[in-house]
């Protein structure tokens, strides 16, 4: 074989290996493509999948825990949480961060039974209902509470089902030592301006639970209730403690 058939062989040859890699990266390029398709044609149904199981996997807070928490400086801003999004959901999945929990919040006639946590950041509002002021306190004056609005599971997670409350609905609060009971006496869709709803009332001891009336946060969703009894963990009405599972916890 002469030189200029040597060289047409190997110039024939670079080109079939410059074709192979060529193809390589159109096939690379085109599962990435797919791949970004499904995500963006499923984004909805994984945000919700990765919430769910977020809040489904929420370990029950001890006493302990609760006293720890309660010294964690936290944000108290209602107006620097997200709308929940895919991208929220994946970031807090993959910050694997630790949720202040300072009790827990129970309405059984809507089947809400969540962690409460200190301050609301986006974390602690996809998991959990946060408080909104940082001198709150169970069973003294209002004690404000927050969390999101969401099509995940069907509506029933976080505060979604709070839109079916009903006057006289009981809302029970624990830290684990006590049991707050309160009564539901009203509810109502109100402006976001309506931030007076978080301040304190000295001379009426109540629950205000928040969450936004729609998935585009146009409105919010509030409901209130009355202190109606506090009682030790060990004498709670039967119902608590079916709600927060507390015959069978050890604290």
């Amino acid at each position: 074989m002469g030189r200029r058939e040597q060289r047409l062989q190997r110039e024939r040859q670079e080109k079939r290996q410059k074709g192979a890699r060529s193809n390589k990266w159109v096939t690379a390029l085109a599962i990435l493509l797919a791949i970004i398709g499904i995500v963006l044609i499923f984004s909805n149904q994984i945000r919700n999948m990765m919430l769910t199981h977020q809040i489904t996997q929420q370990k029950p807070v001890t006493v302990s825990e609760i006293a720890e928490n309660k010294k964690v400086e936290a944000n108290f801003d209602y107006a620097d949480i997200h709308p929940i999004s895919f991208e929220t959901v994946l970031q807090a999945s993959l910050a694997n961060a630790k949720v202040p929990s300072i009790g827990e919040i129970a309405v059984p006639s809507v089947g809400i039974k969540l962690t409460i946590a200190k301050g609301v950041s986006d974390l602690n509002m996809l998991v959990g209902a946060g408080t909104l002021r940082a001198d709150q306190e169970m069973g003294k004056g209002n004690y404000p509470l927050a969390s999101h609005y969401t099509t995940a599971g069907d509506g029933k997670m976080l505060f979604t089902p709070l839109l079916n409350i009903q006057n006289g609905a009981k809302v029970y609060l624990t830290d684990l030592e006590n049991v707050y009971e309160y009564e539901v006496y009203w509810h109502e869709t109100v402006a976001p301006e309506r931030v007076e709803l978080v301040d304190d009332t000295p001379d009426e001891d109540i629950v205000t639970l928040i969450t936004c009336a729609d998935l585009e946060g146009l409105q919010r969703y509030v409901v209130r209730g009355r202190l109606k009894n506090k009682t030790s963990v060990k004498d709670a009405p039967q119902e608590a403690k079916d709600a927060f599972n507390l015959e069978s916890r050890t604290f």
